[in-house]
This record gives structure tokens, sequence and C-alpha cells, in this order.
């Protein structure tokens, strides 16, 4: 099933770790695309951020010198910083094109990694998989709780009142 199936190796704790490995490589698959596209945006940012507040504070000194009124400064402040181009927001998350991208490949990814072997190896790669998934999800629980508390009494909520609904 995994890759240490394919190297002959059928053992339990390396299949864990194998799993957990994968585990691994499928948050930084996700998170490192995603930060170094901040990363540069964010940079991109500041620059015509920074540019454009160089421009309008230059088009009011001008304006200003030359004897305008401070709404006319204003309005001349404004132009040239358009004239820069728009104003960017310094956050934003990859563009829906890429992440369909990064989702295929993944597909692709875990389409290789996990081709199925013979009957006890299938078995040993799915008693890890199920190992590290119930460790990753006690992990989890075990650094969110209180948010995981705070979903699970509003599921009992919703349950104990029909789904929100009051009867008459």
């Amino acid at each position: 099933m995994g890759i240490l199936t394919r190297l002959g190796v059928k053992s339990i704790p390396l299949s864990i770790i194998e799993t957990a490995v994968f585990f691994v490589f499928t948050a930084g698959y996700f998170y490192g695309p995603q930060a170094v596209f901040s990363n540069w945006w964010r940079e991109n940012a500041e620059v015509r951020n920074t540019a454009r507040d160089k421009a309008r504070d230059a088009a009011k000194q001008d304006a200003l010198q030359g004897g305008a009124t401070q709404e006319e400064a204003d309005k001349a402040g404004a132009k040239a910083a358009d004239a820069v181009g728009p104003a960017k927001v310094a956050s934003k998350s990859l563009p829906v094109w890429m992440w369909i991208a990064l989702g295929i490949v993944y597909l692709l990814i875990v389409t290789v990694w996990w081709i199925p072997g013979d009957e006890e190896a299938n078995r040993k790669e799915l008693i890890a998989l199920a190992i590290v998934a119930s460790a990753t999800a006690v992990a989890v629980c075990a650094i969110y709780w209180h948010e995981v508390l705070g979903v699970a009494k509003t599921f009992y909520d919703i349950m104990a009142t029909g789904g929100g609904r009051t009867s008459s």
C-alpha cells in the first residue's frame, strides 16, 4: 500500500512512521505554497503602498506650495497615488486556480504513494493509518480542547433542541 510495502517492509511500527511522515508531508504541501505566496504578496503590497504614500505626500506638498487649498492638495495627492496603482491589502490567499492545481497534484501523489499491495501489507498499512489518524485527532483535541468543547456543546444543543425547532 505504501512506499515501504513496495520496498518489501511489512512492519506496523515502520508503517506508523511512514504514515506520520505522510501526514507531515501533507501539512507542509498545503501550508508551504500558501506561506510563500502570502510573504510575496505582503512584500509586494508594502512596496506598492509605500510608493503610493510617497507619491501622495509629494503631490500634496507641491500643491500646498503652489497655493492650493487643503482639499485641492488632498485631491492632487489621491490622484498621484492612484497613478502609481491601486492600494493592496497586506494579506491574501492563493488564487482558486492554484488551490485546484495543488489538489490535483496531491491526488496524484496520494495515488502513487498508496498503491494497494498484498492483503497483509494493506492490513498493516490500514492499522498504521488508523493509529496515526487517531493520535492526530487526540493531539488536535488536546491542543484545541476549548474550541473542541465549544463545538461539541453547540452540536449537543442543536441535537437536544431538535435542530433549533420548537414545538407549538
